[in-house]
């Protein structure tokens, strides 16, 4: 009782380090602490003032199931970066009392419905919830993805008809790859680092961009975890071990679960990677992307 209430007092101090703050922050996130407990990391999550714990404090509130965290998160969500909106989506789709408010928020002010990709939707039906089953199909009519065949030989037409700036395309490659693949040491570690990637042979590329649960690569299956305290939790397994595993999500935050906590493991059949990946980019910004992907050394402005 002592040691945990010198760890609220030390969140509370503007004096304690961030590199203090976050051991506290992770050790809360290894048990369910008292509501004091969950309102600091909620306020740390949020805080503007101390963003480099936003995302960890918002982990170690996947042991709570308060509906203040997830009603909060929701009004955060429309000012956070688009880091922090995968961590918000990965919290709340998690537990089913924070899935609803999740989908009763859907609309132009709060949360857009493009933010969620058939991943995420697939996690939400699986915690077999009638509201939450109901609400998906009122704000999803249409949840069957669309073939993207189509698509491959309009794109190779584009990328063919001129040059890109791989310069330009740099910026779009931060946007939307970096949270998840490196490349020549730049980004994320979610998914495989693309340095050593077949990329220039541009009709495989496509078809992982466009397809990318057509070929799932080894130790990138993404599996679904469900845990005795009524967690849907999703990503790959970054490492285990006889007592624990370490599931990586989408945000690329790590998440360790204790073997005696779960229920079931399943594989998801569907790769981490959104397949809407290119939506939204017009030719120029197409070529200059496709002409990043494939540098074959660093580059810098």
């Amino acid at each position: 009782a002592e040691a945990l209430e010198e760890g609220i007092n030390q969140l509370s101090n503007s004096q304690t380090t961030s590199e203090d703050q976050l051991a506290i922050i992770r050790a809360f996130g290894t048990y369910q602490g008292t509501a004091e407990v969950w309102k600091k990391l909620l306020a740390l999550a949020i805080s503007a003032d101390l963003p480099s714990l936003n995302r960890d404090a918002m982990i170690a509130l996947q042991n709570y199931d308060d509906k203040e965290i997830g009603i909060t998160l929701v009004n955060f969500y429309p000012k956070s970066s688009s880091a922090l909106q995968a961590a918000i989506l990965n919290l709340l789709s998690s537990r089913s009392v924070w899935a609803i408010t999740l989908l009763e928020a859907i609309g132009p002010k709060k949360i857009p419905s493009s933010d969620f990709d058939q991943d995420l939707l697939a996690r939400l039906s699986l915690h077999g919830d009638s509201q939450i089953n109901d609400l998906v199909h009122e704000k999803f009519p249409d949840v069957e993805e669309k073939t993207p065949s189509l698509r491959l030989h309009a794109l190779e037409q584009i990328l063919s008809a001129q040059p890109g700036d791989p310069y330009a395309g740099e910026s779009i490659f931060t946007e939307r790859c970096a949270s998840c693949h490196k490349l020549f040491f730049k980004g994320g570690e979610v998914g495989p680092d693309l340095t050593r990637y077949q990329r220039d042979d541009l009709s495989t590329m496509l078809v992982s961009i466009l397809e990318p649960n057509a070929e799932i690569r080894e130790g990138y299956e993404n599996v679904v975890v469900t845990t005795n305290d009524r967690r849907v939790l999703s990503g790959f397994l970054s490492d285990e071990d006889t007592n624990s595993i370490v599931l990586r999500g989408f945000d690329g935050a790590d998440i360790t679960i204790s073997r005696k906590n779960i229920i079931s493991l399943k594989p998801a059949g569907r790769s981490l990677m959104p397949s809407g990946l290119l939506n939204g980019l017009d030719d120029a910004a197409l070529r200059n992307l496709f002409a990043y992907l494939r540098i074959s050394q660093p580059i810098t402005k």
